[in-house]
């Protein structure tokens, strides 16, 4: 997983999505893959739940050329409507469910939860 500050080329998703999913469920959440993409892809949603919070992040790339992750919906409804639309648009997408606090410790550049 890339660090924030590093370049060079980023991990595809099937390698980045089965590190998240141990590293989350080794620290007792949950995690599971709603949507498997292709395995060289580099396209990544991540859907945090914890608690009453739901939210959709991507990884996109800065323009320092690092990745960096954006807050991209909140809630159940708009979360749902964005991975769809996204889902259309990129077929090859991969999408994670994480439900844990502060996912950001195994994402670097994740932005922490309000």
């Amino acid at each position: 997983i890339r660090r924030h500050g590093m370049t060079g080329p980023r991990l595809p998703a099937s390698t980045m999505v089965p590190a998240l999913i141990r590293q989350t469920q080794g620290s007792g959440g949950f995690a599971t893959v709603l949507h498997r993409g292709s395995p060289w892809g580099g396209a990544i949603l991540v859907v945090h739940r914890f608690k009453a919070l739901v939210r959709v992040l991507e990884r996109a790339p800065s323009t320092t050329g690092d990745s960096v992750w954006q807050v991209c919906a909140q809630g159940d409804e708009a979360a749902a409507l964005f991975i769809e639309r996204q889902r259309r648009f990129d077929p090859d997408l991969w999408v994670v469910e994480l439900d844990i606090a502060d996912p950001e410790r195994f994402i670097p550049g994740f932005p922490p939860a309000d």
